[in-house]
């Protein structure tokens, strides 16, 4: 199964791309499922303190995931398990889960997109100030780079302006399904 992570800070449009994929791809006949972030539903149902465990996170995006190997041909991750690094915060178990999240992202074959953000950020369903999101976007790019997983760049965009270029991507991973179907 192929996995489409799309990483970055919160507010960068991470779901956002995520559904607009899910839904091209889906509508080309492509096999695929969108895999949606936990912690998300839970920042909706106002659950704020389990977002400070970050492994029990984790294994919801994890078993999100599993369930789909394969019975799709492509999950779209809009929280990828990596995400979980980001937010880790428990000293006493950093490198163990660091390690146990790096081996369960490198179970699939992952293609990777950094979302780079334009200043555009919103608030709503989430629990950090835009100068916070900002900060985090770079941890993220900087964990990605130590940990040597490749990443694609992809600008954050609002209105049509970015259809076409995100249409060149989509248009990429679809050839990428065909010929492994081949």
């Amino acid at each position: 199964m192929l996995v489409l992570n799309f990483f970055g800070g919160p507010g960068v449009g991470k779901s956002t791309y995520s559904a607009y994929f899910y839904s091209m791809l889906k509508m080309r006949g492509i096999n695929c499922e969108l895999v949606t972030e936990y912690a998300k539903q839970k920042v909706w149902e106002g659950n704020d303190t389990i977002l400070s465990n970050q492994v029990y996170l984790f294994s919801k995006q994890y078993v999100g995931l599993t369930k789909l190997d394969g019975k799709v041909e492509l999950a779209i991750m809009d929280s990828p398990l990596l995400l979980s690094l980001l937010y880790q915060s428990n000293i006493k178990i950093k490198d163990s889960f660091y390690k146990m999240a790096l081996d369960c992202h490198s179970e699939f074959d992952n293609i990777n997109y950094l979302i780079c953000g334009n200043g555009n950020y919103t608030n709503q369903g989430r629990y950090q100030s835009c100068e916070e999101a900002i900060k985090l976007s770079s941890v993220m790019k900087k964990i990605l780079d130590y940990n040597e997983v490749q990443y694609r760049i992809i600008q954050q965009y609002t209105g049509l302006d970015g259809i076409d270029k995100l249409n060149e991507q989509i248009e990429e991973i679809y050839t990428l399904i065909l010929n492994k179907r081949k």
